[in-house]
């Protein structure tokens, strides 16, 4: 008798135990519907305010404001990732929403449209204005705050290779011309980008800053000829028609400015005709060298303000500014145009040999292996770097082909030829 007590007793608390297990069950299925639906709404919030915060960049078209488009980024990114943080105590799946949203809005948005790799130049654009010296000296804890907003921002971009072909080019400059704001800033970025991306990625850069600084004596010597001699990117002129308390102003000129300028040591006023058969420049460095000098004031223009033949140029005698050291060298669109095109033609090339690369690298430990397997494979490797088309990885199989690196197999298969 107490036998068959016990087993119904037993048979009792298995049924209670059972009844409880499945209300648990039918809540934590509910739990992650309703979590998968908020989910997918935070996702679809955040990408639409995150693409609206770029139209009004978008407005400026191809001149965009690269501070004026990351801080639109940065905006949406702030307000939302604190909503995250503190309203929803970083629940994973809000996490994962603003970082998909993110990814979208950032990537793919107006500026985009007709560009995909806008948003990684532009980031490299307004990294090299945060980490160049200015007027405005930035204090210690306001550049690295700036450091870790570009940071953030580098997070979601997709076509990293994009962005370290312009901040290299952007360093460069820095290091040569000696514009950097200070040297820990530098080491400071490099150091985040290698934690976020690798050695090999930042291994250029970080190449580039320590030979900088083993040869600082040899740049020393060279900022020394420099200030006594003409470079081919410019140099100082002294303005004795023209001073302010007695001290003649300095112009700080590019190459093509210093050969208009001379012709003034002959005459006051100098026709365009006679400027340009004397210096042989092509028109389209020619008018923005002298619209540079019209806008500042150097020169006066009769007809005002014009760049064509028969219009003449006066110096100004009145010529008055803020500063004894006036900076005219100021990059010309058309040359800044032509500069991004030719890092995007590089660009292009540094790709082709990765994806080819990376081929040969899976085929050599597969030696064989089918063509779509291999594309999936050669993504997988990559996608780190930059988003690849799978157009361009089957055009890279076809130069390997002809290269003999690959051979067609039976069917879909492709070897590894040693």
């Amino acid at each position: 008798m107490q036998l068959l007590f016990e087993m119904n007793f037993n048979f009792f608390l298995t049924t209670i135990v059972m009844k409880i297990w499945l209300g648990c069950t039918s809540f934590w299925l509910a739990f992650q519907k309703v979590s998968t639906h908020f989910e997918h709404d935070s996702k679809s919030t955040f990408k639409r305010c995150g693409l609206q915060a770029v139209e009004k960049a978008a407005q400026q078209g191809e001149n965009v404001d690269p501070k004026a488009y990351i801080d639109a980024l940065l905006e949406v990114h702030t307000r939302y990732n604190t909503l995250v943080t503190k309203a929803f105590n970083g629940e994973s799946e809000f996490v994962r929403a603003l970082d998909n949203a993110c990814r979208e809005y950032v990537n793919r948005n107006k500026v985009c449209d007709k560009n995909s790799a806008r948003s990684p130049e532009l980031l490299a654009k307004h990294s090299d204005n945060v980490l160049k010296r200015s007027t405005k000296s930035s204090e210690e804890d306001d550049m690295e705050k700036s450091l870790i907003e570009v940071m953030t921002i580098f997070k979601y971009i997709e076509d990293k290779d994009v962005f370290q072909k312009f901040y290299s080019r952007s360093l460069a400059k820095r290091l040569v011309h000696g514009t950097s704001a200070s040297g820990d800033s530098e080491v400071s970025m490099i150091s985040k980008l290698k934690d976020a991306s690798g050695f090999e990625y930042t291994n250029k850069l970080n190449r580039m800053y320590q030979d900088i600084q083993l040869s600082k004596d040899l740049n020393k010597a060279y900022e020394q000829y420099q200030s006594n001699s003409l470079s081919g990117d410019g140099g100082e002129m002294r303005a004795n028609y023209v001073k302010m308390n007695k001290v003649p102003y300095t112009f700080q000129v590019s190459t093509y400015q210093i050969s208009i300028l001379l012709l003034f040591n002959d005459s006051d006023t100098v026709s365009y005709d006679d400027i340009a058969s004397t210096t042989m420049l092509a028109k389209e460095t020619l008018d923005p060298s002298l619209a540079i000098m019209l806008k500042a004031k150097v020169l006066l223009a009769t007809p005002e303000g014009k760049t064509e033949s028969g219009v003449t140029y006066t110096l100004n005698k009145d010529f008055k500014h803020k500063k004894i050291k006036v900076n005219l060298n100021i990059a010309i669109k058309s040359e800044q145009k032509q500069e991004v095109e030719e890092t995007h033609k590089t660009i292009e090339e540094d790709r082709k040999m990765l994806m080819q690369s990376a081929i040969v690298r899976i085929m050599k430990s597969r030696k064989t292996m089918k063509h779509s397997q291999l594309v999936s494979e050669t993504i997988q490797q990559i996608k780190s770097r930059f988003s690849p088309k799978v157009g361009d990885i089957k055009k890279c199989i076809d130069i390997l082909l002809e290269k003999e690196y690959l051979e067609r197999l039976d069917g879909d298969e492709l070897g590894y030829l040693a």
